[in-house]
């Protein structure tokens, strides 16, 4: 790389499909990055709904196409850097983040990202705080799922995979989503957490 090259100017893949230089220098980012050196392929990052819908689906399409990032289609929380909440002292700002422990077990660390806004897709991390930044409708059980108002949302009857810090997994109604975004089970809570919530 040249030494004024960055990430985003390299890799940013909005408006753009796999295969492109801009994909190809993505995935050469994610390689070297902190999962690449663990994961075998990009692939196991991709839900395989959205992967079905993206080739199915004009909606969909147009949303994959927009996204700057394309090589998963999950997404961690704003809270490891300390992004969201108002509470204690953020990380300093030269890039550090909290330490695992100074989150609970069942804390949410990364959620199946809304597939509607590209604009989401802008990094890996959302902000939890936003409905909008939270769960994707792609299983809601609703068909065509893409472009419901968020409103909505907590009376869909289906959900989303959510990944804890305690390193366990689960299938997450959107009602639960609904509620612990809009404080209907008070902060701190599974997904507004961490030091800046206590």
């Amino acid at each position: 790389m040249a030494p004024t090259a960055t990430a985003t100017a390299l890799a940013n893949c909005a408006g753009k499909d796999v295969p492109s230089p801009q994909w190809s220098n993505q995935l050469a980012f994610f390689r070297i990055g902190q999962l690449g050196p663990f994961l075998q392929t990009h692939q196991v990052m991709w839900c395989p709904k959205d992967v079905a819908l993206r080739k199915s689906n004009q909606k969909q399409r147009t949303a994959w196409l927009g996204r700057p990032v394309k090589v998963t289609s999950y997404c961690w929380t704003g809270n490891i850097g300390g992004y969201t909440g108002t509470k204690g002292a953020a990380p300093s700002p030269d890039g550090r983040t909290y330490k695992i422990t100074d989150f609970m077990p069942t804390d949410w660390q990364m959620w199946e990202q809304n597939e509607a806004e590209a604009f989401f897709f802008n990094d890996a991390g959302n902000n939890p705080e936003s409905i909008g930044e939270t769960l994707s409708m792609r299983h809601s059980g609703v068909a065509n799922s893409i472009g419901l108002p968020f409103a909505s949302a907590k009376t869909l009857p289906g959900g989303a995979v959510v990944g804890r810090f305690g390193g366990s997994a689960d299938n997450v109604k959107w009602v639960k989503c609904w509620n612990l975004v809009n404080r209907k089970e008070p902060a701190p809570n599974d997904l507004l957490c961490g030091p800046r919530y206590r």
